[in-house]
């Protein structure tokens, strides 16, 4: 129970097994931003560290099935992830992607930082040239993905702002086209300056009203009925008070009059300078987007490049024969003790 196993494991291990060599890269996304025009180090750039989730973004590719379809027709993955001798373990060949994939992952450790945001990758080959390959070709592949995956974001953004500034340009263009077309049936520019020069027409008719009622009180006083002073005082009278009545129907409340046109127009002229402002925003928000798609980026930069090992580290034959040593030492020993309970029951 322990020594024939751990003897036909020792043979594997040492005689059938393929070796395998590693490839350790350090890395991580980074953030690069221009510094504007006119400053100390104007051309050059600020760089910034990248957030937790680009982290894990590139952690989640680094072992997607996208990295192996990629790295496939890239440099032909499959006939890497052969072994050169036969090994059980790696018999099966990757005929279809989703095998390749598998056999990916099984080359492949990828671990996260989570406080650093470091993404650290190892991958293991059959030779030493092709770990530090498989390693550069994974780079190449990240850093095309993030690129991507920042000027995706880049048009979006720049899409929205443009989508807005049209909608926001034709809801000026109609408020302006209503408030022209409001202008053009009422024969009024500005209804309120308008009322102002009114008021100053009623305030003047008033003032003549006075006048006239005041002489024609007068001439009732001195001259006769048939006096003809008198007959056109009243008739002065009697015009300036129709002029001032007709003057005062046009403050009615109907649509017509002054009340239901000032209502109308200030609508419209709310109407303009809201959609004047959005407009104004929308703009701003273009320019924004267009300004940020210039300057920002995401980019993948290594701190510890692959490079070709000289020794094979896997598989760790004395810790795996070390690990199935004990646990085949505990199943044995918890045999005996269960017989030797079953013996004492019995």
């Amino acid at each position: 129970m322990v020594a024939l196993p751990l003897l036909v494991l020792a043979v594997y291990l040492y005689t059938i097994s393929a070796v395998r060599f590693t490839s350790v890269t350090g890395m991580s996304v980074r953030a690069e931003e221009t510094l504007p025009e006119g400053g100390l180090l104007d051309g050059l750039s600020a760089f910034s560290g990248g957030t937790k989730p680009d982290a894990a973004i590139l952690r989640d590719f680094l072992t997607s099935v996208d990295l192996v379809q990629r790295l496939d027709q890239r440099i032909g993955l499959k006939s890497r992830l052969i072994p050169p001798k036969f090994d059980p373990v790696y018999a099966q060949n990757p005929e279809n992607l989703e095998r390749l994939h598998q056999r990916w992952r099984q080359m492949v450790t990828v671990t996260l930082d989570g406080r650093s945001g470091v993404v650290t990758l190892r991958v293991s080959g059959f030779t030493p040239e092709d770990a530090r390959a498989l390693s550069l070709a994974a780079i190449r592949e990240s850093d095309a993905m993030l690129a991507r995956l920042s000027d995706n974001a880049r048009e979006n953004a720049t899409r929205l702002a443009m989508t807005e500034l049209t909608l926001a340009e034709d809801r000026l263009r109609d408020a302006r086209e209503k408030l022209t077309a409001f202008r053009a049936s009422a024969q009024i520019v500005d209804p309120l300056a308008d009322i102002e020069g009114q008021l100053g027409v009623m305030a003047s008719l008033q003032g003549q009203m006075a006048e006239a009622q005041i002489a024609l009180g007068l001439l009732r006083q001195s001259a006769s009925e048939t006096d003809t002073r008198l007959i056109q005082a009243e008739r002065r009278v009697a015009i300036v008070s129709d002029l001032l009545t007709q003057e005062r129907r046009k403050f009615g409340l109907g649509e017509d009059g002054y009340a239901g046109l000032t209502a109308t127009y200030e609508g419209l002229r709310l109407e303009v300078e809201y959609a004047s402002e959005r407009y104004v925003i929308a703009r701003a928000s273009l320019d924004a987007a267009m300004a940020t798609a210039q300057k920002a980026g995401r980019y993948l930069a290594v701190h510890v490049a692959p490079v070709a090992a000289e020794t094979a580290t896997l598989p760790r034959k004395g810790q795996v024969l070390g690990l199935a040593g004990f646990a085949l030492i505990l199943i044995w020993a918890t045999g005996l003790f269960t017989a030797a309970g079953l013996k004492r029951q019995n």
